[in-house]
């Protein structure tokens, strides 16, 4: 009983802390603070409990440089008008009879190539909000297709974090797991599609003017070399290389071109890296590019850390035996992607952050996968199709709150984010199908 209290007082803070935009790390922390207190009323020793927590934080530490890579090399890819070669020329394709369609498309590439919803929403989605803004169609309707190709983008991205924490946890191959997410949601995807395509044709763009292209040819050489680093992903990508090691070589090729190319100082470079990209000038691109940097993404790390944390302390004290025994009552009778399911929820709801949701999902559902004889590249594939895309439809997960505040939009754009629920709902519907066969099966017996 004491953890259900626990967990409800850890639940209500980040609530608030959410709700009056106070960084998540910090109700993290104090929900952490609490879990050790109640390990310690257990009965468990101080060097008992630092060593789980130390456990719970090493388990996903592969994770950390990888991060601090991602952020340098979007801060770089700013400065190189890398990123901004992407809205130009994503801009430039655009159908305004097709508009809706167009968007979900260009911000899923985008967001494929960056590796992250926040980054991709935070740049090419403010423009097209912008744009959506000054014609008269519905802002949930485009912040619905924002968020839904950001994460699809960033759900099949070699630089994503998400993916990569996946891998890490589950000790599988990052490239399989990315392939066989991509498989596993081809009808979803096509019913997204066309339902964008239909909301398309009834929903056109009346805006004639786009002065967000002018303003980013003025601000940088658009050369398409400019488009290198990015490509050096998709290379690396295809011939399976090191993740880490494509994003070395894609950032050194990004500061030579904005040495050269954006005539950026050599300290410049360095401020970026370190701090984030930022524009001297004041208009619309300065106020939609700018971000990246490894202090910034110290942020991010911190607190994949402490939802590890909270990993290492529930496995070592047992503390969620009860709910692991519910799941497991759960998959036997409604299969394993049920349970997962629940637990991803749980996730989600309580921990606010999808990096907690895929944490507490793979903390709770592991151990059941194992004694099902379950392929950890299963495991794998579950936590992707539920924790991984249920963050963004609760509306007080950081997931949801951030895309929908940089967007200036509120938990309306959900009920658009269609494959954010086609997915678990299609991987439902098979659970449920095989669960009706067998037991067609089992009658006839």
């Amino acid at each position: 009983m004491d953890i259900v209290f626990s967990l409800l007082i850890i639940f209500i803070t980040l609530i608030i802390c959410i709700l009056k935009n106070i960084y998540i790390f910090y109700p993290l922390l104090f929900g952490l603070s609490i879990l050790i207190l109640l390990a310690l009323k257990r009965g468990y020793k101080i060097k008992k409990i630092l060593t789980m927590l130390l456990k719970g934080a090493l388990k996903t530490n592969q994770i950390y440089i990888l991060l601090i890579l991602i952020g340098v090399s979007t801060a770089i890819w700013m400065s190189s008008g890398t990123i901004s070669a992407f809205i130009f020329y994503g801009i430039k394709i655009i159908n305004p009879n097709l508009f809706i369609i167009s968007v979900f498309f260009i911000t899923l590439v985008v967001s494929f190539i960056i590796g992250s919803s926040f980054g991709t929403v935070g740049t090419i989605g403010i423009v097209f909000i912008t744009l959506a803004k000054a014609s008269n169609i519905n802002l949930d309707l485009i912040a619905g297709a924002i968020i839904t190709a950001a994460y699809i983008g960033e759900r099949i991205s070699p630089l994503s974090s998400s993916a990569n924490l996946i891998a890490i946890l589950t000790e599988t191959n990052l490239y399989i797991n990315l392939k066989r997410m991509s498989l596993s949601t081809v009808v979803p995807f096509i019913m997204t599609v066309s339902i964008y395509v239909i909301l398309s044709i009834k929903n056109p763009l009346s805006i004639k003017s786009l002065n967000i292209s002018t303003e980013l040819q003025n601000s940088f050489n658009l050369n398409l070399m400019v488009l290198i680093p990015a490509l050096i992903i998709l290379i690396f990508v295809i011939f399976k290389i090191d993740v880490r090691i494509a994003l070395l070589v894609s950032i050194m090729i990004a500061c030579v071109e904005s040495l050269l190319l954006q005539s950026r100082s050599f300290g410049e470079i360095v401020h970026f890296i370190i701090f984030g990209f930022e524009m001297n000038s004041h208009n619309n691109i300065s106020n939609i590019l700018h971000g990246g940097g490894i202090l910034p993404m110290l942020k991010t790390i911190l607190i994949v850390i402490i939802s590890s944390c909270y990993a290492g302390i529930f496995e070592g004290t047992k503390m969620l035996k009860d709910f692991e025994t519910i799941l497991e009552i759960t998959s036997q009778k409604f299969g394993t992607f049920f349970s997962m399911i629940l637990a991803s929820i749980a996730g989600c709801f309580i921990g606010c952050s999808q990096t907690f949701a895929i944490v507490t999902a793979h903390q709770l559902m592991s151990k059941i996968y194992i004694k099902r004889n379950i392929k950890k590249s299963d495991l794998a594939l579950d936590i992707g199709n539920t924790a991984l895309i249920i963050a963004p439809l609760v509306p007080w997960n950081i997931a949801s709150t951030f895309p929908a505040l940089i967007l200036s939009v509120g938990a309306g754009y959900i009920p658009y984010a269609f494959f954010l629920y086609f997915v678990p709902l299609f991987g439902l519907i098979k659970v449920i199908d095989l669960n009706y066969k067998k037991y067609v099966l089992d009658t006839k017996n």
